[in-house]
């Protein structure tokens, strides 16, 4: 993104103390417009080659993430006894702790959570280990690449009857889903999509986590490939000058 460079000088009969204020609101700018500039993916080349067609495309990547979720649960940290927030940071070696925007730190005991929902905040507590992953769904396996998969985790039980769940999942080819599984104390919670693997004789379940949609931010028109039509040969004019 291309970012101005104002220069400012003072003309006469100007009021200084108008030019400095109006230097400080485009230095302002500046600094707003700065940290704006977007990451636009990595570089690299598309190669491929088969025996119908050849590329080698310029292109750019980045990682599909679900970060946007974390930014709308708007969870903010702060001290209750001095009611600003702070932020968990490495103190020392191997030792965390949390510290205000002046450096000081405050104890964790006074470190309380708010979720700031329409500009109001709210104190609330991180969601606690899921114990029980309780089904609350059954989709269609085809709506699996639908979704942002983030973590796979293989489901296994030293006890029968789980083989019930697999065997109605793969005639039916269903997805079980769980809803609220937390894998640890903490705001983030996720889908958990279960699924079996059926090879020979044997079986396993596979749960895979989620926490959105697929989104995609490149979409761009798709043009039709056409084959281009060879041109109808003629035949030719004879020029033969024979008397039969």
């Amino acid at each position: 993104m291309w970012i101005p460079i104002y220069t400012i000088t003072k003309p006469k009969g100007v009021n200084t103390e108008l030019s400095k204020s109006v230097k400080a609101k485009l230095e302002a700018k500046l600094k707003e417009n700065s940290g704006k500039r977007r990451f636009r993916g990595w570089k690299g080349n598309l190669v491929v080659q088969t025996e119908e067609f050849s590329i080698n495309v310029p292109i750019r990547y980045q990682k599909i993430t679900s970060q946007t979720i974390d930014q709308a649960m708007n969870i903010i940290k702060k001290s209750r006894s001095l009611g600003v927030t702070v932020e968990r940071k490495l103190l020392g070696e191997y030792h965390y702790g949390f510290v205000t925007e002046n450096g000081d730190e405050v104890q964790k005991e006074d470190v309380a959570y708010y979720q700031v929902i329409d500009g109001k905040e709210r104190e609330v507590e991180q969601f606690p280990k899921t114990k029980d992953f309780e089904v609350t769904n059954f989709i269609t396996k085809q709506k699996l690449w639908n979704y942002l998969l983030e973590n796979f985790y293989e489901v296994w039980s030293e006890k029968n009857g789980l083989w019930l769940l697999a065997e109605y999942l793969h005639k039916n080819k269903k997805l079980a889903v769980c809803s609220h599984v937390v894998l640890r104390k903490s705001f983030k919670e996720y889908y958990g999509l279960i699924f079996p693997v059926v090879i020979g004789k044997k079986y396993t379940l596979v749960m895979v986590l989620t926490r959105m949609n697929l989104q995609y931010e490149h979409m761009k028109p798709a043009k039709p490939i056409v084959t281009p039509q060879k041109p109808t040969a003629l035949t030719p004019k004879s020029v033969l000058k024979v008397d039969l």
